[in-house]
């Protein structure tokens, strides 16, 4: 009756959006890691403009300092 379609259409909905959450999962992740090493990188030039007494931009400009996170997850390469 009314109230088995609207609980199988729930149930119908639950499971695509279930079926779609791997790929926005891993859209997240990647979101974050994004976010995570821009973060990182601007903590890094702000550290070492203070201890050298160099401006962050100075520093950028350079091109020496970069921040990445590998995919695979958690893993920091500074360089």
């Amino acid at each position: 009756m009314l109230i088995e379609q609207e609980v199988s259409g729930d149930i119908e909905e639950l499971t695509a959006l279930f079926k779609q959450s791997p790929e926005k999962t891993e859209q997240a992740i990647q979101r974050t890691l994004s976010k995570l090493s821009r973060w990182a990188e601007r903590q890094v030039l702000r550290d070492m403009s203070r201890r050298m007494k160099v401006s962050q931009k100075v520093l950028k400009e350079l091109n020496r300092i970069r921040v990445r996170l590998n995919k695979s997850y958690g893993r920091k390469s500074v360089t």
